[in-house]
């Protein structure tokens, strides 16, 4: 059986070489199901396109409350009497008050007052920056918003127990000689005990476990497509692929006899066709790549053959309850994943970002890739910025309205548990 598993089949066209189904030459969709949906296909040293059969998945069964399988969240679960409970499904119309509620709360005693303000503020720099008739100031008071709010989260999760007097921890910069945007990049200083908090730093250490271990210099064109809301704009500017990859579906599976659990992943398949990504390429670029693993699927979404891919390593949940160990499983992807959040179904939508080896290095969390461009698209000059840079930061207005709103929205899940 390993035999046959590793077994390649070179695949040859005449008309020119085929990619999950596409031809190269004419651009022309052959369609997916040339390729049976327990292959995957990839580069081999020769040059020439394989095939190879994928491991079947891990047997197990889907876990379930009730009869209903778990929906798939960052945060599924809370902490309860004895175990650990699912989450419920949260409806706000106003996530301010919702933060404020998880803030009272969550936040130390000592931070609340502090907490509160900076709330305050955010919403009023928000509402500021959203009304009519505001056009001059608003890149400034939307990134003042953004600040205020990263500053109510750290002194709820965070260690600090006041951001009084913090700074801001980054700064642009230019490349010598390069042009205006084109050669800008962000120059982020890691915060120090004895001296007040940087805000970038405090929130990256938050946000992920870990802050800056030295001065770090993150690229304007590393940062940019590392958006969701206006991607394939950047990507059409660019003459560029896309990067993000919808996600379909996340899955828990368990083992009940072994008492062991996983996650398996599913896309559509048309979808990495249709920018010439093979499996293994989303595996690398994802960074799910010795996390995840390629496996068979006869599964299908809209009559759209799915591909499935399945953590490698089961985490056990020797309580006997899964819900007290979900967060294990979730920490694996939680800083692999992009989600946007609305207001009517799907309320969640998650993504893998594909990212080139060299840009790897660059790639920022979500929020914190969103914090850096707002803070790219103010402008605070006494003097008028430069026309390319005016330009840009009044581009970046709408797109950037619809970026607050949204990560309004993911740290109010963040906060709010």
């Amino acid at each position: 059986m390993q035999a046959l598993l590793s077994r390649h089949f070179h695949v040859s066209c005449p008309q020119g070489m085929h990619v999950w189904g596409r031809s190269c030459r004419g651009g022309q969709d052959s369609g997916f199901n040339r390729f049976p949906p327990a292959c995957t296909i990839g580069d081999n040293p020769h040059g020439k396109q394989t095939m190879s059969l994928l491991p079947q998945p891990r047997a197990g069964i889907r876990i379930e409350v009730k009869g209903r399988p778990i929906p798939f969240s960052l945060w599924p679960s809370r902490s309860g009497r004895l175990h650990c409970a699912l989450q419920s499904l949260l409806f706000a119309r106003d996530p301010w008050l919702v933060i404020a509620r998880s803030i009272k709360q969550q936040c130390p005693k000592n931070r609340q007052a502090e907490a509160l303000a900076c709330l305050e503020q955010s919403k009023d720099f928000y509402l500021a920056a959203a009304g009519a008739g505001i056009v001059a100031a608003r890149p400034l008071t939307l990134y003042y918003s953004f600040m205020n709010l990263a500053k109510a989260y750290c002194l709820t999760r965070g260690t600090r127990n006041s951001f009084d007097q913090a700074r801001h921890g980054i700064s642009e910069k230019r490349s010598p000689g390069a042009r205006e945007l084109v050669g800008a990049y962000l120059q982020a200083r890691p915060s120090i005990p004895t001296d007040p908090p940087n805000i970038f730093d405090e929130f990256m250490r938050v946000l992920g476990g870990s802050g800056l271990s030295a001065l770090t210099d993150f690229q304007l064109p590393t940062l940019l497509p590392q958006i969701v809301p206006g991607h394939r704009v950047w990507a059409l500017a660019s003459k560029k692929s896309e990067r993000f990859i919808g996600v379909n579906d996340v899955q828990f599976w368990r083992d009940q006899a072994a008492t062991m659990m996983w996650l398996r992943i599913y896309f559509v398949a048309d979808d990495l066709s249709r920018l010439y990504v093979t499996q293994q390429r989303l595996l690398d670029e994802a960074a799910l790549a010795g996390l995840f693993r390629g496996v068979s699927s006869t599964e299908k979404w809209q009559g759209r053959p799915l591909l499935c891919f399945e953590q490698i390593t089961p985490h056990p949940y020797t309580s006997g309850y899964p819900a007290d160990e979900f967060h294990h499983l979730i920490s694996a992807v939680r800083d692999k994943l992009w989600v946007t959040v609305a207001t009517v179904q799907p309320y969640r939508r998650y993504y893998v970002y594909l990212a080139p080896v060299a840009e790897r290095p660059s790639v920022l969390s979500q929020i914190l890739s969103i914090y850096a461009i707002i803070f790219l698209s103010r402008f605070d000059y006494p003097l008028p910025p430069p026309p390319l840079r005016r330009d840009f930061c009044r581009s970046i207005w709408p797109l950037g309205s619809g970026v607050c709103w949204r990560t309004t929205f993911t740290i109010l899940i963040l906060v709010s548990i």
